[in-house]
C-alpha cells in the first residue's frame, strides 16, 4: 500500500471519527431502548423522566412545550411519566436531539405497540432553569413581538404569517388578553393568552415562561381556530365552547409536532376558562 493512500485512510477515518463524535454530543448521553431504523413503519414514544413530584412533572412538560414538543403525562405506580408520543422512526432523532437542546440527558425510546417496557427512568432532576419575567411584552401588527425587561434590555422578534384571520365585529372582544383561571390541567391556571389581529398569539405561562404561535380561524363560522408553533407544516385546532365579553371557554387537545397537517394528541380535551385581563 502507498504512502498515498495510507494518509487517505488515515484522514478519512479521522473524519469518521471527529463526525460520529459530534453526532453523539447532540444526543443524551443514556437513551434506554435505542435508536429504531429510520425505515421503519411502527410509531415510537419517548419519555422523559418518572417523577414523584407532580410539580416536577409540569415543569418538565412546561419546559419541553417551549421547544415546540407536545408531551402527555401518565400515572404508573405512583409515578408520573412525562412522554412524547405518535413519533414516526425517521424523526426519533431529531426529536432526542431537541430533547438534548433543552438540557435533558435520559431518554427512553419504545416502540408503540412494546408490550416490554424499558428500564423506567426514576425521579430524574429536571434542569435547572431561571426565568425573568418580562415587564413589558406588546404585540403589534404583522407578527411583530417586542419583549422589554426589567434591566432595561429589549427583544424584538419577527414572524412571517401564513395568513391573517379575518376580523369581523362579532368578534371583536376576541382580540385581547385573557387569563385562564380554570383548566382541567391546573397547570394552565394563570396563563395569559394575547391574541392579535395578525395571526400570532402569544401565551405568558405562570413560570415566567412565554410562547408564540401563529394562529387562523378554521372556517367563517367563528367556532373553531387552529394553531401553530411550526410555520403550518403541523398545526393544531381549538372549539370555542362559548364566548362573551367576560368569558372565554375553549377545548383543546393539544398536536404531534412531528405529524404533518392537523392532528390531536389527548384523547380527552384540556377544557379551558378564561376572563378578560383588561375589560
Amino acid at each position: 500500500m502507498g504512502d498515498t493512500m495510507r494518509r487517505f485512510i488515515i484522514c478519512f477515518g479521522l473524519l469518521f471519527v471527529s463526525f460520529y463524535g459530534f453526532a453523539q454530543q447532540n444526543l443524551p448521553s443514556k437513551i434506554f431502548g435505542g435508536i429504531p431504523n429510520p425505515g421503519s413503519a411502527a410509531l415510537y414514544q419517548i419519555q422523559v423522566g418518572a417523577y414523584s413530584s407532580a410539580q416536577n412533572a409540569a415543569d418538565v412538560s412546561g419546559l419541553l412545550r417551549s421547544g415546540g414538543l407536545n408531551p402527555v403525562s401518565e400515572t404508573h405506580q405512583n409515578l408520573i411519566k412525562v412522554i412524547i408520543k405518535g413519533l414516526p422512526a425517521g424523526q426519533v432523532t431529531a426529536i432526542l436531539e431537541r430533547i438534548k437542546r433543552l438540557g435533558f440527558n435520559e431518554a427512553i425510546v419504545r416502540e408503540e405497540k412494546d408490550v416490554y417496557p424499558a428500564p423506567e427512568i426514576r425521579n430524574v432532576p429536571p434542569p435547572e432553569i431561571v426565568f425573568s419575567a418580562p415587564e413589558v411584552i406588546q404585540v403589534s401588527d404583522w407578527g411583530n413581538v417586542l419583549i422589554k425587561r426589567p434591566d432595561g434590555t429589549e427583544i424584538s422578534i419577527s414572524f412571517s404569517l401564513g395568513g391573517v384571520p379575518e376580523k369581523t365585529q362579532a368578534k371583536d372582544f376576541f382580540y385581547r388578553e385573557w387569563e385562564v383561571v380554570k383548566c382541567t390541567n391546573q397547570e394552565y391556571v394563570g396563563d395569559i393568552f394575547h391574541f392579535s389581529t395578525d395571526g400570532t398569539y402569544l401565551v405568558k405561562k405562570n413560570n415566567g415562561n412565554s410562547s408564540l404561535a401563529a394562529w387562523r380561524w378554521r372556517d367563517d363560522k367563528y367556532e373553531e381556530w387552529e394553531y401553530s408553533y411550526h410555520n403550518w407544516e403541523s398545526y393544531g385546532r381549538v372549539k370555542i365552547i362559548s364566548l362573551s365579553q367576560d368569558l372565554l371557554v375553549f377545548s383543546c387537545p393539544n398536536y404531534y409536532a412531528s405529524l404533518e397537517g392537523y392532528s390531536a394528541s389527548n384523547p380527552d380535551d384540556d377544557i379551558y376558562e378564561l376572563v378578560p385581563v383588561r375589560k
